[in-house]
C-alpha cells in the first residue's frame, strides 16, 4: 500500500489558466497562499493517465467553496499523484472547472436577478513527450478555444 510521506503540501498552481479564482486568492499571491490548498478533497479521477510506458497516475479532485450575500461558488482542481515504490507524489495540480452564482437586481415583484458564470476544462494526454513523460494539456470545455499544455520537469518530477 503506497502513501504520501506527509499531508499534501502541493498548492493548486492558479497561473495561467481560465478559472475564476476564489475571492480568498484574488487579493494574495495565488502561487504561494496557503489559500490555494484545497478546502476539501472530493473524489477519486480514475481516467487512465499514462504518463509513460507502464506508468499512470491517478487523479483526485479537490474543491473549494464560498458563499456570497445571497449566493456563492464552487471552485475544483485536479490532483495526478504518482506511486513510487510505496510513495504517492504529487506531480500535477491544477484548477478544473468553477461555477458561480452572484446575486443581481431586486424586482418589483420581489424575486431577484442572477448573474451565473462557469468554465470547466479537461485533462488530456497528448502523444508528444518530454524527457520520457507524455505532455498533458488542459482545454477548455464547451467549445472554448483556451488551451495550456504542461511538460515534464525532470529536476522538479513533477508537470510545469
Amino acid at each position: 500500500m503506497a502513501r504520501t510521506e506527509s499531508p499534501v503540501s502541493t498548492p493548486t498552481d492558479w497561473y495561467d489558466t481560465n478559472i475564476d479564482l476564489p475571492v480568498s486568492l484574488d487579493a494574495r499571491d495565488a502561487g504561494n497562499s496557503l489559500d490555494a490548498m484545497p478546502m476539501n478533497w472530493s473524489r477519486f479521477d480514475l481516467a487512465a493517465y499514462q504518463l509513460r510506458t507502464g506508468e499512470y497516475a491517478f487523479g483526485v479532485r479537490a474543491g473549494w467553496s464560498e458563499g456570497y450575500a445571497g449566493d456563492g461558488a464552487d471552485f475544483e482542481a485536479l490532483y495526478l499523484f504518482v506511486i513510487d515504490d510505496k510513495t504517492l507524489h504529487v506531480v500535477f495540480a491544477e484548477p478544473m472547472a468553477f461555477d458561480k452564482m452572484l446575486a443581481g437586481e431586486w424586482h418589483k415583484d420581489g424575486t431577484r436577478s442572477h448573474d451565473v458564470s462557469d468554465a470547466a476544462n479537461a485533462l488530456t494526454v497528448l502523444p508528444s513527450m518530454t524527457d520520457g513523460y507524455h505532455d498533458l494539456q488542459l482545454r477548455e470545455k464547451a467549445g472554448g478555444k483556451w488551451r495550456r499544455t504542461f511538460k515534464w520537469s525532470a529536476e522538479q518530477q513533477r508537470y510545469h
